[in-house]
C-alpha cells in the first residue's frame, strides 16, 4: 500500500484535498485536514516541531481560563473552540511544512477552484432567474432576486474567500490579460453577491491600484474621504429604502450603520435593518465587555452578549457566537493586547512588492469587518498562507 500512495502526486492531491475541503464548509475542511495528516504521518513517516504552537494554546487556555472564571461565564464554549482550533493549526502546520515549496502552484489551485465555484453560482444565478429555483438554497432568498453565493452557505462568505483572488486579478499586471475570461466571470460573481462588503473591498483596491499608479490621487482620495465621512457624520435623515433593489439594500445598510454610532445603544440599533444591527450591537457588546485589555477569553463573546444585553427583538442574538467580525471577536474575546498582536502579525509578514502577500492582506480586512468565524471557508488556511509566503520566493 505504502508503495502505491509514495508514487501517487500526493503534493498536488493535497493541495486539491484542502482547497475542495475548504470550499465545502468546515466539517469538509476538517475532515479534509485530519485526512491529510492521518497520510502524511501514517504512509510518508513525517513530522514537524508543533512545539510552538501548543505552548501559544497553553498561554491561550490559562489566560482565558482565568478571565471565564472571573466572569462566572460557562467554560463549555472555550474547552470546544480551544479543542477545534488547535487541531486546525496543528494540521495546516503540517500541511504548510510539506507544502512550503510549492506555495505557487498552491495559490494556482486556490484562483482554480475560486472560478470553478463562480461558474456554479452563475449557473445558480440563471436556473434562478428562468425557474425561480435555488439549486443552493440558504433561506435569504427575497423571492425577487438571489445573492450569488454558489454552494457557501451566505453571499458574504463567498466575498471574502473570493477576495483574494478579486485583488490579485485586479491589481496583477498580467493575469488579467492573460486570462480575461477567467477574470471576468470571478468579478461578474463578486459583483453579484450584492454585499456591502464585496463592493467595499472592490472600492479600495481600485483607489489602491490607482494611487499607487497615479501618486498624485494619493490626495485627492484622501480629500473625498475626509469629505464622506463629514457627510456621513452630518447625515441624519433616513430616508426609506426599498429593500428588493439590491443596490438600495447595500446603501441602507451603510447609511444606517454610519449614522447610528451617534446613539450608540442597542435598543436603537433595533430600529435599523438586521446588517447594521448585528454590526453595531456586536461592537457595542465588546467595546461593553469586562476586562478590555486582555478580553473575556476565548469562544466568551456570545456570554458578554447575553449578560451585557436583553431583549426581545426578533433578531435578538443573531451572529452572538462569531461578532458578526473578525476584529469585533477578537477584540471581545482577546482585548487590546489581541488586536495589536493580530496587527502585529499582519505587518511583520507582510512581504513587500508581493501579489499574493497584498492580496491576503486585503482577505484580513474583509474577514475583519465581516466573517467572525474562526475556522469558516478557510480563515486558519489565509492566515498559514501569509506567514508561509513572506518565507517562498513568490512573485
Amino acid at each position: 500500500m505504502k508503495q502505491y500512495v509514495t508514487k501517487f502526486n500526493w503534493i498536488n492531491a493535497s493541495q486539491w484535498l484542502i482547497l475542495i475541503g475548504i470550499s465545502l464548509n468546515k466539517t469538509g475542511e476538517l475532515s479534509a485536514l485530519l485526512l491529510f495528516s492521518i497520510i502524511l504521518t501514517a504512509f510518508f513517516h513525517k513530522g514537524y516541531s508543533i512545539v510552538k504552537i501548543i505552548i501559544i494554546f497553553l498561554i491561550i487556555a490559562t489566560i482565558s481560563s482565568i478571565n471565564i472564571y472571573i466572569n462566572n461565564y460557562p467554560f463549555y464554549k472555550f474547552i470546544q473552540q480551544w479543542i477545534l482550533l488547535i487541531c486546525y493549526f496543528i494540521c495546516y502546520k503540517l500541511f504548510f511544512e510539506y507544502n512550503k515549496n510549492n506555495l505557487h502552484e498552491l495559490w494556482e489551485k486556490y484562483i482554480k477552484i475560486s472560478i470553478f465555484i463562480s461558474i456554479i453560482g452563475i449557473i445558480q444565478f440563471i436556473i434562478y432567474f428562468f425557474i425561480k429555483i435555488d439549486i443552493f438554497p440558504n433561506g435569504f432568498s427575497n423571492g425577487e432576486y438571489i445573492r450569488f453565493h454558489s454552494f457557501f452557505q451566505e453571499a458574504g462568505n463567498l466575498a471574502s474567500f473570493l477576495t483574494p483572488a478579486i485583488t490579485y486579478i485586479i491589481l496583477s499586471k498580467k493575469y488579467f490579460h492573460t486570462h480575461k475570461k477567467q477574470s471576468i466571470i470571478l468579478l461578474l460573481t463578486y459583483l453579484l453577491t450584492f454585499t456591502t462588503i464585496a463592493y467595499f473591498i472592490l472600492i479600495l483596491i481600485i483607489i489602491y491600484k490607482l494611487t499607487t499608479k497615479y501618486r498624485f490621487l494619493k490626495y485627492i482620495a484622501i480629500f473625498f474621504l475626509i469629505i464622506s465621512i463629514q457627510f456621513l457624520v452630518n447625515n441624519t435623515s433616513r430616508k426609506s429604502y426599498d429593500q428588493k433593489n439590491p443596490i438600495e439594500a447595500m446603501q441602507m445598510k451603510f447609511f444606517d450603520t454610519f449614522s447610528a454610532f451617534k446613539s450608540f445603544t442597542p435598543y436603537d440599533f433595533e430600529l435599523l435593518n438586521a446588517s447594521s444591527y448585528t454590526t453595531l450591537t456586536n461592537i457595542w457588546i465588546a467595546c461593553k465587555a469586562p476586562n478590555r485589555i486582555i478580553g473575556t477569553g476565548l469562544g466568551t463573546h456570545e456570554f458578554s452578549y447575553t449578560s451585557l444585553y436583553k431583549s426581545n427583538y426578533e433578531l435578538y442574538g443573531q451572529n452572538k457566537s462569531d461578532a458578526y467580525s473578525l476584529f469585533t471577536r477578537i477584540f471581545s474575546e482577546f482585548g487590546f493586547i489581541g488586536i495589536i498582536l493580530f496587527v502585529l502579525y499582519l505587518i511583520k509578514f507582510y512581504k513587500r512588492n508581493n501579489m499574493i502577500s497584498l492580496s491576503l492582506l486585503f482577505f484580513f480586512l474583509s474577514v475583519g469587518i465581516r466573517g467572525g468565524h474562526y475556522t469558516l471557508y478557510g480563515i486558519i488556511f489565509f492566515f498559514f498562507f501569509y506567514m508561509y509566503n513572506t518565507k517562498s520566493y513568490i512573485k
